[in-house]
């Protein structure tokens, strides 16, 4: 048996690749969109077929590849069948067992932090005398999953704690859907010691604790709970990046180079909702219209905008960029001709704080951000 755990960045998002090497099959666990490439160069070095992918509930904090997987690899998609989620393949309840091989993987339901989350637990055997829990936002290091959305209930993550996931031996390794200071792996009995949250001796007290969190939003709840209500993938065509040179900056927004009509299909093909335009008509011989770029969305079911800037990032130009991208239903394309004007307009549409990592990341792309600098001291 392998088990490998992988990192999302961006949103620090734990991913677990669990395969059985005698029959070369596997299973992934909370797939991130943005890590997909990843996650295929990884299968096939590693010589094994994915089998199912699946989530542990619907996320808020990015977007899953379970449709990005299954079109592009032919795996089965697995979600609770709670979620409803009519893009999955299967849903699987309290007790069902996900076999992959010779691995067999129990579905626990646990609500709480939203309805429809579960874990997964590995159990022991006889040649495998340890425990694994893939707890994804219900239990996590020396913390929970928050309780304030997606029909979230403190009371209910009380009791799929205390009845169901702390009985399982102390000894039980968790493997959690996120961390944010680094930490990779717990146990069962360490959370029982150390986590804060479960330091209370009745459901009131765990509910009061959760009641007085006071988190806010995630930064991408808007559009990745409408993204993964739809398996991650509005459309089921891959998307053949070798054709556009691009730049990701986040699983928001992208900035490419001057891109044809002809690409806009295939750009929609890959889950973007909003295509914007940085070039004035005419700046290039041979490039296309805004018109024409326009006609190329509308066909492909997307929306355009037309925000064409020159040497400067004007106030207006700014204020219509942040506009478009709060109204985005998904992640966002933008272009130029090298990409460098989308890149520095919407850095001066960000929050202060994301802003400096923003900076950092395009920096690290290459992109000059004299514009940025200059229309942000105005």
């Amino acid at each position: 048996m392998l088990i490998r755990q992988l990192f999302d960045q961006t949103s620090y998002t734990y991913s677990y690749l669990i395969a059985d090497t005698d029959s070369g099959t596997a299973l992934l666990i909370d797939p991130v969109f943005e890590q997909t490439d990843l996650y295929i160069q990884l299968l096939s070095e590693l010589k094994l077929t994915l089998k199912y992918a699946l989530d542990t509930h619907v996320h808020a904090d990015h977007i899953t590849a379970l449709g990005a997987l299954r079109e592009r690899l032919g795996c089965k998609t697995l979600v609770s069948q709670v979620s409803g989620l009519a893009c999955a393949d299967q849903y699987v309840s309290d007790g069902d067992n996900i076999q992959c091989g010779n691995i067999t993987l129990q579905v626990l339901t646990t609500p709480g932090h939203t309805d429809d989350s579960l874990c997964f637990y590995l159990a022991p055997t006889a040649t495998q005398p340890q425990g694994y829990l893939f707890s994804g936002d219900t239990l996590l290091i020396r913390g929970t999953g928050r309780t304030d959305f997606q029909n979230g209930s403190a009371e209910d993550l009380y009791h799929s704690l205390f009845t169901k996931v702390l009985t399982l031996a102390d000894n039980t390794v968790v493997y959690p859907a996120h961390d944010y200071k680094g930490w990779t792996q717990s146990s069962i009995g360490e959370e029982k010691a150390n986590n804060p949250r479960l330091q209370v001796s009745k459901a009131s007290e765990f509910i009061s604790i959760m009641r007085n969190l006071k988190l806010a939003n995630p930064k991408m709840m808007d559009v990745a709970i409408p993204a993964n209500l739809q398996c991650g993938q509005k459309k089921p065509q891959p998307f053949d990046e070798s054709t556009v040179n691009m730049k990701r900056h986040t699983a928001l927004f992208t900035t490419a180079e001057q891109i044809q009509a002809s690409d806009v299909a295939a750009i929609a093909a890959k889950g973007y909702s909003l295509i914007i335009n940085n070039r004035p008509d005419n700046e290039e011989q041979g490039q296309p219209s805004s018109a024409e770029l326009a006609k190329a969305a509308a066909d492909a079911g997307i929306h355009y905008a037309h925000i064409p800037i020159q040497r400067s990032l004007p106030a207006s130009a700014i204020a219509e960029m942040a506009t478009q991208l709060q109204q985005a239903e998904g992640p966002s394309f933008a272009f130029c001709r090298t990409g460098t004007r989308s890149t520095n307009l919407w850095l001066c549409t960000l929050k202060t704080v994301e802003r400096a990592q923003a900076i950092e990341h395009a920096k690290t792309l290459g992109y000059d951000l004299s514009l940025a600098t200059h229309a942000l001291q105005q």
